[in-house]
């Protein structure tokens, strides 16, 4: 059986926003179905997001929100890491002035 997360859940497991978790659904980094929910009896059923939990946990184990995170493990400045994206030598996605860092690519950089 299949276990599904809320937004607010995932965006709580991964340690970033729910504009966050809407640009990883966008980007088809994470899995997610729209599915219809009554939120009180008597309402119309309103569209709502349910992320699969091990797409999330999956997400979370090869990416991190901060090169700050990263950097604690790899051994690499924070401000190294940022580089290191910003010419392409390692796997990192940019949103607004966030990196989101892939760990495999830091481990295969060294």
């Amino acid at each position: 059986m299949k276990h599904y997360l809320t937004v607010n859940e995932a965006a709580t497991f991964i340690g970033c926003g729910r504009t966050s978790i809407y640009y990883l659904i966008k980007t088809k980094k994470i899995s997610a179905v729209r599915v219809l929910v009554i939120v009180k009896e008597g309402c119309k059923p309103r569209p709502r997001w349910k992320i699969l939990s091990s797409s999330v946990r999956e997400y979370r184990t090869n990416h991190d929100i901060t090169p700050i995170k990263i950097a604690e493990t790899s051994g690499y400045h924070p401000e190294t890491l940022r580089r290191l994206a910003r010419e392409h030598q390692i796997k990192a996605d940019k949103k607004g002035a966030r990196w989101a860092i892939d760990r495999r690519s830091v481990r295969k950089h060294k």
